[in-house]
Protein backbone atom coordinates (compact mmCIF):
# COMPACT_ATOMS: atom_id res chain seq x y z
CA UNK A 1 0.00 0.00 0.00
CA UNK A 2 1.28 3.34 -1.28
CA UNK A 3 0.90 6.33 1.27
CA UNK A 4 0.92 9.71 0.06
CA UNK A 5 1.83 11.95 3.37
CA UNK A 6 1.29 15.52 1.96
CA UNK A 7 -2.61 14.63 0.72
CA UNK A 8 -3.03 13.54 4.23
CA UNK A 9 -1.78 16.00 5.84
CA UNK A 10 -3.21 18.74 3.50
CA UNK A 11 -7.04 17.44 4.54
CA UNK A 12 -5.75 16.81 8.46
CA UNK A 13 -4.47 20.88 8.11
CA UNK A 14 -7.73 22.20 6.46
CA UNK A 15 -10.06 20.21 8.59
CA UNK A 16 -8.12 21.27 11.97
CA UNK A 17 -8.24 25.00 10.06
CA UNK A 18 -11.99 24.47 9.78
CA UNK A 19 -12.41 23.50 13.33
CA UNK A 20 -10.49 26.03 14.84
CA UNK A 21 -11.94 28.93 12.58
CA UNK A 22 -15.49 27.70 13.77
CA UNK A 23 -14.52 27.55 17.47
CA UNK A 24 -13.05 30.62 17.54
CA UNK A 25 -16.39 32.04 15.83
CA UNK A 26 -18.42 30.42 18.43
CA UNK A 27 -15.93 31.82 21.37
CA UNK A 28 -16.43 35.38 19.85
CA UNK A 29 -20.43 35.46 19.95
CA UNK A 30 -20.58 33.77 23.35
CA UNK A 31 -18.73 36.51 24.65
CA UNK A 32 -20.08 39.85 22.68
CA UNK A 33 -23.69 37.73 24.32
CA UNK A 34 -22.13 37.38 27.64
CA UNK A 35 -20.69 41.24 27.59
CA UNK A 36 -24.36 41.97 26.34
CA UNK A 37 -25.91 40.67 29.85
CA UNK A 38 -23.14 41.77 31.81
CA UNK A 39 -23.41 45.25 31.18
CA UNK A 40 -27.53 45.19 31.03
CA UNK A 41 -26.93 43.34 34.75
CA UNK A 42 -24.88 46.32 35.80
CA UNK A 43 -26.83 49.13 35.00
CA UNK A 44 -30.39 47.69 36.44
CA UNK A 45 -27.86 46.42 39.73
CA UNK A 46 -26.04 50.04 40.08
CA UNK A 47 -27.37 52.27 42.66
CA UNK A 48 -28.77 55.72 41.02
CA UNK A 49 -27.50 58.40 43.82
CA UNK A 50 -23.80 56.05 44.10
CA UNK A 51 -20.89 58.31 42.19
CA UNK A 52 -20.04 55.92 38.67
CA UNK A 53 -16.49 56.12 39.66
CA UNK A 54 -16.25 53.13 41.80
CA UNK A 55 -13.44 52.10 43.35
CA UNK A 56 -13.06 48.44 42.50
CA UNK A 57 -10.78 46.60 40.27
CA UNK A 58 -10.97 46.86 36.87
CA UNK A 59 -13.91 49.90 37.19
CA UNK A 60 -13.67 50.23 33.59
CA UNK A 61 -13.30 54.29 33.69
CA UNK A 62 -10.57 55.51 31.20
CA UNK A 63 -9.75 58.19 33.82
CA UNK A 64 -6.86 57.99 36.11
CA UNK A 65 -7.48 56.19 38.99
CA UNK A 66 -5.70 55.44 42.38
CA UNK A 67 -6.71 51.59 42.47
CA UNK A 68 -5.07 50.37 38.91
CA UNK A 69 -2.14 51.41 37.38
CA UNK A 70 0.70 50.15 35.31
CA UNK A 71 4.28 50.97 36.25
CA UNK A 72 7.09 50.93 33.93
CA UNK A 73 10.44 49.55 35.21
CA UNK A 74 13.49 50.49 33.33
CA UNK A 75 16.76 48.38 33.13
CA UNK A 76 14.84 45.26 34.53
CA UNK A 77 13.64 41.91 33.74
CA UNK A 78 11.76 38.82 34.52
CA UNK A 79 13.67 38.71 38.09
CA UNK A 80 12.22 41.61 39.42
CA UNK A 81 9.13 41.90 37.83
CA UNK A 82 8.12 37.73 39.04
CA UNK A 83 9.18 38.78 42.95
CA UNK A 84 6.99 42.33 42.81
CA UNK A 85 4.37 40.28 41.00
CA UNK A 86 4.38 37.22 43.93
CA UNK A 87 4.50 39.91 46.88
CA UNK A 88 1.75 41.50 45.39
CA UNK A 89 -0.27 39.12 44.95
CA UNK A 90 0.22 38.02 48.38
CA UNK A 91 -1.14 41.02 49.79
CA UNK A 92 -5.24 40.54 50.31
CA UNK A 93 -6.02 44.10 49.26
CA UNK A 94 -4.24 43.75 45.72
CA UNK A 95 -7.44 42.19 43.05
CA UNK A 96 -5.03 41.80 40.57
CA UNK A 97 -0.78 41.89 39.69
CA UNK A 98 1.19 40.95 36.96
CA UNK A 99 4.15 42.12 34.80
CA UNK A 100 5.08 41.64 31.18
CA UNK A 101 8.03 42.08 29.24
CA UNK A 102 7.22 44.15 26.52
CA UNK A 103 10.08 42.69 24.27
CA UNK A 104 13.22 40.47 24.74
CA UNK A 105 15.49 42.96 23.41
CA UNK A 106 13.93 45.48 25.54
CA UNK A 107 15.16 45.50 29.09
CA UNK A 108 11.84 46.87 30.88
CA UNK A 109 9.32 45.37 32.69
CA UNK A 110 5.53 46.63 32.70
CA UNK A 111 3.58 45.61 36.26
CA UNK A 112 0.18 45.80 36.37
CA UNK A 113 -1.68 46.38 39.57
CA UNK A 114 -5.47 46.63 40.50
CA UNK A 115 -6.01 46.82 44.54
CA UNK A 116 -9.37 46.97 46.49
CA UNK A 117 -10.35 50.49 48.34
CA UNK A 118 -8.87 51.62 50.06
CA UNK A 119 -5.38 50.07 49.05
CA UNK A 120 -3.63 52.12 46.64
CA UNK A 121 -1.45 50.82 43.75
CA UNK A 122 1.25 53.16 45.31
CA UNK A 123 0.78 51.86 48.63
CA UNK A 124 0.54 48.12 47.41
CA UNK A 125 3.66 48.99 45.02
CA UNK A 126 5.45 49.98 48.09
CA UNK A 127 4.74 47.30 50.30
CA UNK A 128 5.79 44.39 47.79
CA UNK A 129 9.16 46.29 47.13
CA UNK A 130 9.72 46.48 50.81
CA UNK A 131 9.12 42.85 50.88
CA UNK A 132 11.09 42.14 48.18
CA UNK A 133 14.32 43.82 50.12
CA UNK A 134 13.87 42.25 53.48
CA UNK A 135 13.58 38.78 51.32
CA UNK A 136 17.04 39.89 50.02
CA UNK A 137 18.47 40.97 52.83
CA UNK A 138 17.36 37.51 54.98
CA UNK A 139 18.56 35.71 52.02
CA UNK A 140 22.32 37.66 52.15
CA UNK A 141 22.53 36.80 55.73
CA UNK A 142 21.72 33.72 56.15
CA UNK A 143 23.94 33.04 53.14
CA UNK A 144 26.75 34.91 54.90
CA UNK A 145 26.39 32.82 58.09
CA UNK A 146 26.42 29.58 56.01
CA UNK A 147 30.08 30.88 54.39
CA UNK A 148 31.12 31.52 58.26
CA UNK A 149 29.86 27.79 59.44
CA UNK A 150 31.76 26.23 56.33
CA UNK A 151 34.76 28.04 57.10
CA UNK A 152 34.88 27.35 60.67
CA UNK A 153 34.81 23.52 59.85
CA UNK A 154 37.19 23.72 57.18
CA UNK A 155 39.62 25.43 59.93
CA UNK A 156 38.72 22.34 61.97
CA UNK A 157 39.79 19.78 59.37
CA UNK A 158 43.31 21.77 58.53
CA UNK A 159 44.42 21.65 62.36
CA UNK A 160 43.21 18.27 62.62
CA UNK A 161 44.98 16.91 59.77
CA UNK A 162 48.57 19.12 60.77
CA UNK A 163 48.09 17.60 63.88
CA UNK A 164 48.64 14.10 62.23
Amino acid sequence: ILFDSNSQFSTINKRAKERASTNYHRYREREKTHARKKTTKEKDMRDPSSPKDDHRAGGGSNTPSAFEATYALEDEDHTLGNCLRFQLNKNPAVALAGYSVPHPMERKVNVRVQTIAPMTTDGAMRDALLDVVSVCEHVTETFEDALKTAAGKGKNKETRAART
